[in-house]
């Protein structure tokens, strides 16, 4: 089972696609009433909107996790690691999304350094309401780990989803350099 920590637009897109694909996940979700309903909204890049029962978990849950997507914002990861410290355990893997550098220091606290990956995600998603996403780009994930390394054994699981084009990379220290060196660029010009 892949968990998805984060229901924001790009855990969304990872679950609506994992789900198109067959593969089982789940998105692990705030308590709130926000995400409520059980039916989960999707318009694609031909704007065909579709709607779909998304497999989700509390954080209150205690079943152990296996795989969690990390998909939360920079800022947010360590409140968010802590929030489901209780569901993790000494196998337990970690693949963060979060853009910018030094983050396997917070995820360190609660898994071992190799059971860290990176993702570099160019998919553009937006949410028009907390569980209605718009795809608005289709683009690639790049999947890798500091110390190079061949890809796990759960990343082909991973890469028979087409429609968001997994690729491994044995060291994606340089993929999350020049990420950080675009992002220095475009969000000061794009405030």
């Amino acid at each position: 089972m892949i968990s998805i920590l984060g229901a924001g637009a790009i855990g969304q897109l990872l679950a609506h696609k994992l789900t198109d694909a067959s593969i089982e996940c789940q998105l692990i979700v705030s308590d709130s009433d926000k995400y409520a309903s059980p039916d989960w909204q999707f318009r694609d890049l031909g704007q065909k909107v579709s709607s779909k029962h998304l497999q989700t978990t509390s954080l209150q849950d205690t079943s152990p996790l296996e795989l969690v997507l990390v998909c939360v914002k920079a800022p947010q990861l360590s409140d968010a690691l802590e929030s489901i410290k209780h569901r993790l355990h000494e196998q337990s893997q970690l693949v963060l999304f979060q853009n910018g550098m030094g983050h396997e220091k917070a995820a360190s606290q609660y898994v071992a350094e190799h059971n860290i990956f990176f993702a570099s995600n160019t998919h553009g998603a937006y949410r028009e309401s907390p569980q209605k996403l718009v795809y608005a780009g289709a683009g690639k994930i790049v999947v890798g780990a500091l110390q190079q390394q061949s890809a796990p054994e759960w990343f082909s699981q991973l890469q028979s989803t087409p429609a968001l084009a997994f690729e491994w990379i044995d060291n994606i220290q340089p993929i999350l350099l020049r990420k950080l060196l675009i992002n220095a660029v475009i969000n000061p010009l794009t405030k």
